[in-house]
């Protein structure tokens, strides 16, 4: 089985290259936030917004501005606009300054595809940004899913992502969507390498064992869905062939147990503050290490529930025997 990857962090700037795009090509979302600007911007015409969604019998909420340094927070700012259409465009009616940015029925339409086109890119996201399970096999295949869906909406009347789909999908990102090129590169390197720099080192099992993986070939990605198969992905196929590429799936595993982003890092140093206070600052490292790790033993539930009993069972342990000396 070939395994395929792409940076997650490549999946950022496709997500800010469709914003921009839509902004620069879709007047329709510059006026959108400029109405919902101009209502938030007051207490009295965010109370009447509020008042329009009781008369329209629509659950009372605030439209959302979007963030430039968030790429999700334009489909947010759409979501929502969308879901308070009625009580939204009464407010702006009965705003005289704002009724320049109320919204006809074609514009509409432009927002509502707009949500499809970004859409995915948040269930992406959220794949991708799962801190209970690896992720890294995952971010070629979404990557790929992603690039599809793009390429149905170059030729379609709105025009909102000619570039991003071209962009992203170079000459090279082509070769390496091939699975069966990038095993002939594999093997062409691994004859130069044998070549060049092998000459005169003993082969090994090792030698023999890469050279069976890649003359057996691709493995279907059918294979890896889990509701067919029973086979949990990429890891779940290095487990069940551990036995006869011993080396080799030690190696995938290391790599791709790794999460296929950074997020995780990113909540554990966001969880910091909570854990070292103003208050609670000398801390040893040790004991910072055994608290973040028993918060995750602990949100995981069920998973390392079992792992907990045995860390509280050696504590006590250890505790008691401690007593016991005096």
């Amino acid at each position: 089985m070939v395994v395929r990857g792409h940076s997650p962090a490549i999946l950022t700037p496709m997500m800010k290259k469709i914003k921009n795009v839509a902004y620069k090509e879709l007047p329709v979302v510059t006026k959108l936030r400029k109405g919902i600007v101009g209502i938030r911007r007051s207490p009295q015409r965010r109370e009447l917004l509020g008042r329009q969604c009781v008369a329209a019998n629509i659950e009372t909420k605030m439209v959302l501005r979007d963030v430039k340094t968030r790429w999700n927070s334009a489909l947010i700012m759409c979501e929502r606009a969308s879901e308070l259409r009625e009580p939204f465009d009464l407010t702006l009616r009965a705003i005289h300054k704002l009724r320049k940015y109320i919204l006809d029925d074609d514009e509409w339409c432009k927002i509502n595809e707009l949500l499809k086109i970004l859409s995915p890119f948040r269930e992406a996201t959220v794949m991708l940004s799962n801190e209970h399970s690896p992720t890294m096999a995952r971010v070629t295949s979404v990557y790929q899913v992603l690039l599809n869906h793009l390429e149905k909406y170059e030729k379609n009347d709105y025009d909102i992502v000619p570039g991003p789909a071209k962009r992203h999908r170079s000459n090279s990102e082509v070769v390496v969507s091939h699975p069966e090129w990038l095993v002939r590169a594999a093997v062409r390197g691994l004859d130069k390498l044998e070549n060049t720099q092998m000459k005169n080192h003993v082969k090994s099992s090792t030698d023999d064992e890469l050279k069976k993986y890649l003359s057996d070939g691709v493995v279907d990605p059918d294979l890896l869905r889990k509701e067919k198969t029973g086979i949990d992905g990429a890891l779940g196929w290095w487990s069940i062939h551990c036995k006869e590429y011993p080396s080799l799936a030690k190696m995938a595993k290391d790599f791709l147990a790794a999460s296929g982003t950074g997020v995780p890092v990113e909540r554990l140093f966001s969880d910091g503050t909570d854990l070292l206070s103003h208050r609670r600052q000398s801390m040893a490292p040790e004991t910072i290490k055994i608290c973040i790790c028993l918060k995750s033993w602990l949100k995981s539930k069920e998973l390392f529930q079992e792992d907990i009993r045995d860390a509280m069972s050696h504590k006590l342990a250890a505790d008691a025997h401690e007593i016991n000396l005096f």
